[in-house]
């Protein structure tokens, strides 16, 4: 599951860490190639504004132009790294997926 989701199963580490022995030759490949898209993943996360972070769901505020555009590049790079289509990849997309949202936040 970590090689094919890039996502430890352990927060602190890797069970593939913990016995490689039981991995085959191709297997300890792929692991290091799935660590290197789970660094670069969190690498591209962080790079959102903890303001714009989701609570329970649905976003606090409806983001700037500029905030949507970091969020949609952030959105197009972490679907290029995990080999995912992703929606929702420009400011204008963000932005209004952000509204509706935060309306239907409003609404409750």
């Amino acid at each position: 599951m970590e090689i094919a989701s890039a996502f430890s199963f352990q927060p602190s580490r890797w069970l593939c860490d913990v016995r490689p022995d039981l991995l085959s030759p191709q297997q300890l490949r792929d692991a290091e190639t799935a660590k290197v898209i789970a660094r670069r993943r969190r690498e591209a996360e962080a790079r959102i504004p903890r303001e714009m972070l989701f609570v329970k769901g649905r976003p606090t505020f409806v983001p700037s132009s500029e905030q949507c555009g970091l969020l949609a590049e952030v959105r197009v790079e972490i679907g290029s790294l995990m080999g995912i289509p992703v929606r929702f990849t420009d400011a204008q997309t963000v932005r209004a997926r952000y509204e509706e949202l935060y309306a239907k936040k409003l609404a409750r």
